[in-house]
């Protein structure tokens, strides 16, 4: 599993920051959609990796599995191109709202 919102060699963006920095690319930030995902719903995340002296990053899809008070806890489920710091799909990852640069929300039965 991968565990914190900050790790040796990556770290995940925060997609408030992104949305200030080019709202036309990232949108407006709505806090209260990203606070509220349940289990089976989907985010997209963006990943930065620091390998040696160069930074890459990466956009991943990952499904809620687990919510807390103030976090998720999603497994990977798609990546455009994955890293040593991450080396298959299914790997387990903790995000906060903070973090979450798209959604979508899983079909539930009524």
């Amino acid at each position: 599993m991968l565990t914190g919102i900050k790790k040796k060699g990556w770290e995940i963006s925060s997609a408030r920051k992104l949305s200030e920095s080019k709202p036309a690319l990232f949108g407006v930030f709505e806090e209260e959609k990203r606070s509220s995902l349940k289990p089976g719903d989907w985010a997209k995340l963006k990943m930065k990796f620091f390998l040696g002296n160069s930074t890459t990053s990466a956009y991943i899809w990952v499904q809620v599995e687990k919510r807390t008070e103030k976090a998720y806890q999603g497994k990977i489920n798609f990546a455009k191109s994955l890293t040593p710091y991450i080396t298959k799909l299914g790997n387990v990852i903790d995000f906060t709202p903070e973090h979450i640069i798209q959604i979508v929300e899983a079909e539930r039965s009524v």
